[in-house]
């Protein structure tokens, strides 16, 4: 008799409990997908003191706006050429290591200076959808233009390819 009861109190349960969906973390997000970038833009501060801000994925080469990141298990990552090389030499994949931070809002990305400009990219994520992520970082004492800067601000978009 008890082991009727005891059978019947793990059945109701068993069926009372639901199933709680665990949400989907970013880092689960970055690794389903190839990511392109399709906006870049750089902000800059101008000798005379203005800032001005140029669309700078418009003078990209063709063989590097087809360049995708692939964020992998273990936290290393590639960027990939794409369909086409800007170099005929370049490996067809460049590695990285990356991580999310501070609760998922900052993305850290080293390695990769080629596609980033900067060895140690620590950006923060603006916007992150299934299919989008914005992102914005600064890159330190570096010339984008003839003029020297201390700090260029670069923000860009990828969508998952």
């Amino acid at each position: 008799m008890k082991q009727v009861l005891l059978l019947c109190v793990l059945t109701v349960f068993a069926f009372s409990c639901k199933k709680v969906d665990e949400p989907n973390m970013r880092q689960d997000k970055l690794r389903a997908g190839n990511w392109k970038r399709t906006t870049l833009k750089v902000t800059y501060r101008m000798p005379g003191g203005n800032e001005t801000t140029e669309d700078a994925y418009a003078t990209l080469p063709d063989c590097a706006k087809d360049d995708l990141l692939q964020f992998g298990s273990g936290f290393e990552g590639n960027v990939n050429e794409g369909g086409s090389k800007c170099n005929v030499g370049d490996p067809d994949n460049s590695k990285f290591i990356w991580k999310l931070t501070n609760g998922e809002t900052q993305l850290n990305i080293s390695g990769a200076i080629d596609h980033f400009g900067t060895d140690e990219a620590r950006a923060d994520i603006i916007t992150f959808t299934d299919n989008n992520l914005a992102i914005r970082y600064d890159i330190y004492d570096q010339a984008f233009t003839t003029t020297a800067t201390d700090t260029v601000h670069v923000a860009a978009v990828y969508s998952r390819y």
